[in-house]
């Protein structure tokens, strides 16, 4: 459980009608879909159209988890997003294991920053994500 959760704060978005390096973003939901690279080197991670979210880290653990977006602000390229994880290095996983991402793009929605909140009143981690590809 802890490699899981670090893992998981690879997430977040936001953005406006915009079409930057040939991928066309018309909202923070379409941001996200495509592939990410942690900045920190953490890992990679890829964002479905239909809600899936997976992740290999910088040791080779993999997993699988939906993802939802629960808000976002076009103008200022915002989104709230719920991560439930589903499968961790190819086996399922007990219980619920979810976490709530905020994060922002920058103006060319290439980057993401964003604060992950695992349960509520933990401390929240900060992740930024470089995009790489659809």
């Amino acid at each position: 459980m802890v490699f899981i959760l670090p893992v998981l704060l690879l997430i977040g978005s936001g953005c406006a009608l915009f079409t930057s390096g040939g991928r066309e973003v018309a909202g923070p939901a379409q941001a996200l879909v495509g592939h990410w690279r942690l900045a920190d080197g953490g890992g990679e991670v890829y964002f479905t159209a239909n809600g899936i979210y997976s992740f290999m880290d910088q040791n080779g653990n993999s997993g699988r988890a939906t993802y939802r977006v629960t808000g976002e602000d076009p103008e200022t390229r915002t989104v709230t997003t719920l991560i439930r994880l589903m499968e961790y290095n190819q086996q399922p996983v007990d219980g619920v294991v979810e976490m709530t991402v905020t994060g922002t793009f920058s103006k060319n929605y290439r980057t993401h920053t964003g604060e992950s909140v695992a349960a509520p009143g933990s401390p929240p981690r900060t992740i930024v994500m470089k995009y790489v590809a659809p």
